[in-house]
């Protein structure tokens, strides 16, 4: 078996994820020739049609893959409005539900090792929200959450992130309005490092958004110990089930609920929802586990294994 669908698929994978790996797999296998995925001659490709379950290993599920692979990045969870945005297309075929990889950098280990001292430096509660400010974001509902919390003195909700002019302005109107400027904090734009640690600093995060596909900032957070509380727009049941944050709807009042239950929380016992968040990012989201679930995908549509777990009929 030729090796320039497994070079492609790499290469991709390391440019553009999941949709990159499967189009330089596609792109691979074509220069492969003989022993490529679509094969390098109609009379071959005529020849071998019969070993491939109609449906099932041909090239139009090939390129339905792709495509859903796009759409459907989640955590193993379907999100029935993208596999129905999929199936509006005609097709009826198998999807293969496959996480973003969480590519972590080197000094992660060394900023998690501080979650300890940050959390007992300080007798505030540190709520945060990192991303681009925009509507869909629904940022000032944390700003209402708070508004319904008392003792404003024991907690810090901090804001990180740029964006649309007019609705941060808005965000720091209602702030003001409400009377939170003295525990609410907006950062600015911030990456690297710093973007680590300060979601290390936290003691929770927050992404109340109206919608999001995957949201990678749940995993890089989770993968510095720190708890996420996410909307049910995002795709982090996962946050329940394995008890590393909360995943409900974003009233004010959830949200609210949320803060409390993080105040009342002991430091270990905040620790210890932030190792179960640690530990699934390190099982489950990886660049080397999703490229192990790419292999096994790239195997099954060359009909050299059984169908993967997270392809659904």
């Amino acid at each position: 078996m030729g090796a320039g669908k497994w070079i492609g698929g790499i290469l991709g994978f390391m440019t553009m994820g999941p949709l990159g790996a499967l189009a330089g797999f596609a792109l691979g296998s074509l220069l492969d020739g003989n022993n490529g995925l679509f094969g390098n001659t109609y009379e071959k490709g005529q020849a071998e049609a019969g070993n491939y379950d109609e449906g099932q290993r041909n090239s139009f599920l090939f390129s339905m893959l792709v495509m859903a692979s796009y759409i459907i990045r989640a955590d193993g969870r379907i999100m029935h409005s993208e596999m129905e945005y999929v199936r509006q297309f005609g097709y009826r075929g198998a999807i293969a539900v496959i996480p973003n990889p969480a590519n972590l950098p080197g000094y992660l280990n060394e900023i998690a090792a501080k979650k300890p001292s940050f959390l007992g430096c300080s007798r505030l509660r540190k709520f945060g929200f990192l991303g681009r400010l925009h509507p869909r974001k629904k940022v000032e509902n944390l700003l209402y959450g708070v508004a319904l919390l008392p003792h404003l003195q024991d907690y810090e909700l901090v804001i990180m992130g740029k964006g649309d002019e007019i609705y941060e302005q808005f965000l720091r109107s209602e702030t003001k309005r409400l009377g939170l400027e003295d525990c609410v904090k907006f950062c600015g734009f911030i990456n690297g490092r710093d973007k680590y640690e300060q979601l290390a600093q936290l003691s929770c995060l927050f992404v109340p958004s109206d919608f999001e596909n995957f949201g990678m900032i749940v995993t890089e957070a989770l993968s510095v110990g720190t708890p996420v509380m996410a909307s049910l727009g995002t795709p982090w049941e996962e946050l329940n089930t394995i008890g590393c944050g909360w995943w409900i709807d974003r009233t004010p009042e959830n949200i609210a609920q949320v803060m409390r239950q993080v105040m009342e929380m002991s430091i270990p016992e905040l620790l210890t929802m932030g190792e179960r968040g640690q530990q699934l990012v390190q099982k489950k989201y990886t660049a080397p586990m999703i490229a192990m679930q790419m292999q096994q995908l790239y195997e099954w549509l060359l009909g050299e294994r059984s169908k993967p777990d997270f392809v659904y009929d």
